[in-house]
């Protein structure tokens, strides 16, 4: 089992990304959708956890992180994985972690 984020800042610490995006990520194989929650699935801002909707597409294994609120401007942010199993019970081992920094405000001081 297999998990790789597919947006395009995928490179760890990546600059400028929109404060109003969802976040994808791809399976391997099938999950056991019971597995894609928050306590698996995470979104930081620096130390402080986000509230998300996540979602999970069993058509094309797409897991959609999906922030409550817009995100803080010129921001890091870092999106963690674990604790996932496919729908015959094997964990996906290890971490998946990476990094990102929001967008700089657009309105002027």
């Amino acid at each position: 089992l297999h998990i790789q984020n597919i947006d395009r800042f995928s490179r760890l610490g990546l600059v400028g990304v929109s404060v109003s995006t969802d976040i994808t990520l791809q399976a391997s194989e099938d999950l056991d959708p019971s597995t894609v929650s928050a306590a698996n699935v995470t979104l930081r801002a620096g130390a402080t956890p986000l509230p998300t909707v996540l979602a999970y597409a069993t058509d094309s294994r797409r897991i959609t992180i999906r922030p409550t609120a817009q995100l803080a401007y010129n921001t890091d942010h870092t999106v963690s994985v674990a604790g996932l199993r496919d729908t015959v019970g094997n964990p996906f081992v290890g971490t998946l972690s990476f990094g990102f920094r929001t967008q700089a405000s657009t309105v002027p001081p």
